[in-house]
């Protein structure tokens, strides 16, 4: 079989699409690329992807870590070359449960199916092998290398070991025989033997059994009659309970028509005593005498104001008759003072001058100059004072008179308007027919009181006709007739009726289930019989027992010869690899069915445990038996594509080589796809192939 070409959406490659050439195919890029993701979706091609795994701590079941980035179904096409017909295998999700469930196998080109690749187990029909034989031989990563034991691949190397042979392998049969074991008698109580020890216990006690249920039948039998007896009675307490409110109805239904027939003729004289008055009606009495006594009170306050104005003005001084003011006598004051000076002056300059004008004279004069001219000027201001108070005066005056006619106005239209709001308080009430009331609020207030009695009556006539109407069906049922009087309420009776319902219900599940016991326990008789049978399948299944365990016994002894067959054959093929891979610094590898591993250095007689070896040389071990049992377990005519994703990171670049080498000797017969993110593997590849190519002969 040869891979040729793949298309995928899986997981990071979203319909990526990678070909493949025959031997050895070196796939190199970096770390989150793909090339994990393409070696893995080679096997979920060929064998599907399992939707039983589940999630784990630090790991994802590949039906989760590898579903499309962009949110699509898994699915996926693989072109190859099986015998000598082309195929394609198309693969693809039926649902979002069942990842690459759907698969199917054509002739490529064609779109015919392959009859020989239908079915759940296409990888097995196309490689003739298990998955699990295939990821530990064919399907190699560096994460994984380690090998452990596997029923499937012991078998196919047993096979091998007897000529092809379709025989099973011993460990196959020891477990088949552990199984038998297990059935007689596995651990704990599990087992035939233990179960027919347990039934004959049980036999034995349903003897006992069966004459304890026969008691307490008859007491549930009892128990049931005495409660049946007690819900009869408790349906008859009930009966009467649902006679009397059939009577009670009627008594109510009764008196709730004599209720509606009297507010009826009720709300019928009140309609007619209302006699088209309304509540507008009262509203407008009582807008009517608001705005009558708003009025009144504006025309009261105007009142108020236009006499209070009239005092205010009859108050005012007369600006004719202005006080004298203060300054008025210092004024004449200085002015008489200034003229006594100057007559005094006068009759001195008229005396006889002697020797010349004495200087007091002069200064007389000046005095009397000084004297008069402040006078006069305070005679001035004290006049201009004055006539500035007459005219103040005369301006309030006529202020105040402006004031009352504006007043007098206003209280003539608030006059009027008062008169206007009590003619329409007159004929609000003439319009209310008050019956002689003359307050219009005791009116609006009789008004809504007759309304709300004749809504009164409308509403309690309406109740008492739902009422009624509500009761009506009391009429279509005539009460039951029957003797005596309730003992109990009615709400008790059904209480006590519920729990002796449920009681009586429990009573006879009880009574069935010991009734289904008894019956289960049968005959004394049959059940002497059953246990004596018991007894002889006991002895029987352990004599079974010790022929089983004496054949495990002999197998096991035969599976470890058998073993020792088959591990020589891997052992050597690996030993062979082993050698190269390591520049025959270790010339052999040993194993056990367990697949615990040594190897055999060259230089030493004694087989070394692989626990003592670097990581480099345990990958290399682990690598040279994978081959091994590669090429042993899948070495047919048409061999399967060998998968390698970074096996050789840990190898150092002598070994990287060898390694290489051997690689492309066996990409002569299989398809080898190496996945690595290590640029040195193609480096070394063009060296081997340029190095053969030098070597030969021109």
């Amino acid at each position: 079989m040869r891979i040729r070409k793949m298309r995928a959406v899986f997981g990071g490659l979203q319909g990526a699409e990678l070909e493949l050439e025959p031997g050895l195919n070196i796939l190199h890029s970096g770390n989150e690329t793909g090339k994990s993701t393409w070696s893995r979706f080679i096997r979920a091609m060929i064998y599907g992807i399992s939707t039983t795994e589940r999630a784990k701590l630090g790991s994802l079941p590949d039906k989760l870590r590898y579903l499309p980035w962009n949110g699509a179904l898994m699915q996926g096409r693989m072109e190859m070359l099986w015998g000598e017909r082309e195929i394609t295998l198309i693969r693809s999700a039926p649902g979002a449960g069942k990842p690459m469930g759907a698969c199917k196998a054509v002739l490529t080109g064609t779109g015919e199916k392959v009859p020989e690749l239908q079915g759940a187990d296409i990888g097995e029909q196309l490689l003739g092998v298990s998955e699990s034989v295939f990821r530990r031989s064919a399907y190699l990563s560096g994460a994984e290398l380690r090998i452990d034991a596997d029923r499937d691949l012991e078998l196919r190397l047993m096979r091998l070991v007897t000529s092809g042979e379709d025989l099973s392998s011993s460990r196959e049969a020891e477990e088949r025989l552990r199984r038998w074991l297990r059935k007689r008698r596995g651990r704990g109580q599990s087992g035939s033997l233990p179960e027919a020890e347990q039934a004959l216990e049980e036999k034995n006690k349903a003897l006992g059994r069966l004459e304890e249920g026969t008691k307490r039948l008859e007491n549930l039998r009892r128990d049931r009659d005495r409660l049946t007896q007690f819900r009869d009675a408790l349906k008859l307490e009930l009966r009467r309970h649902h006679r009397d409110a059939i009577l009670e109805r009627r008594r109510r239904w009764a008196e709730a028509e004599k209720e509606a027939r009297e507010l009826e003729e009720k709300a019928a004289a009140l309609e007619e005593e209302r006699a088209g008055r309304t509540g507008e009606t009262a509203n407008a009495l009582r807008t009517a005498a608001v705005r009558l006594e708003e009025a009144e009170k504006d025309r009261a306050d105007m009142a108020e104001r236009l006499k209070a104005a009239r005092e205010e003005a009859a108050q005012l001084p007369d600006p004719e008759q202005v006080p004298r003011q203060p300054g008025r006598r210092t004024g004449i004051l200085l002015i008489i003072l200034g003229i006594l000076a100057a007559a005094f002056g006068v009759v001195s300059l008229l005396r006889p001058v002697t020797a010349g004008l004495p200087d007091w004279i002069a200064y007389l004069l000046l005095a009397c100059i000084l004297l008069m001219i402040p006078g006069i000027l305070i005679l001035r201001r004290t006049a201009a004072r004055e006539e500035t108070i007459r005219l103040e005066r005369r301006d309030d005056i006529r202020r105040a008179e402006t004031r009352l006619e504006e007043l007098e106005r206003q209280y003539r239209t608030d006059e009027e308007e008062t008169a206007g709001f009590a003619a329409a308080l007159t004929q609000a009430m003439e319009a209310a027919r008050c019956g002689g009331e003359e307050d219009p609020r005791t009116a609006a207030d009789q008004i809504d009181a007759l309304l709300a009695e004749l809504e009164k009556a409308r509403s309690g006539a309406a109740s008492a006709k739902r009422l009624a109407a509500s009761l009506a069906d009391a009429l279509e049922e005539e009460p039951e007739e029957l003797e005596g009087e309730t003992t109990l309420t009615r709400e008790e009776a059904e209480r006590r009726l519920g729990e002796t319902e449920i009681t009586l219900r429990d009573t006879e599940r009880a009574l069935t289930r010991e009734e289904t016991m008894v019956g289960l326990l049968g005959d004394p008789l049959v059940l002497a019989s059953d246990a004596e049978a018991l007894r002889e399948s006991i002895a029987e299944g352990e004599a079974e027992y010790a022929a089983l365990d004496l054949a495990e016994q002999a197998l096991a002894e035969a599976g470890r010869q058998m073993q020792g067959r088959f591990a020589p054959l891997v052992s050597r093929e690996a030993g062979k690899m082993l050698k190269t891979l390591t520049g025959g610094r270790y010339t052999g590898i040993y194993f056990d069915r367990e697949m615990r591993f040594s190897v055999q250095p060259a230089s030493d007689l004694e087989p070394r445990v692989l626990e003592y070896l670097s990581e480099g040389t345990k990958n290399q071990v682990y690598l040279a038996v994978r081959l091994a049992i590669c090429s042993l377990a899948l070495g047919q005519e048409d061999p399967c594509p060998l998968i390698l994703d970074d096996v050789l990171l840990t190898f150092d670049d002598t070994r990287a080589k060898r390694a290489l080498e051997l690689l492309l000797a066996l990409s002569e017969k299989r398809q080898i796809l190496l996945f690595t993110c290590s640029g040195r593997d193609g480096r070394l590849l063009r060296e081997i192939r340029k190095e053969k190519e030098e070597c030969l002969p021109q």
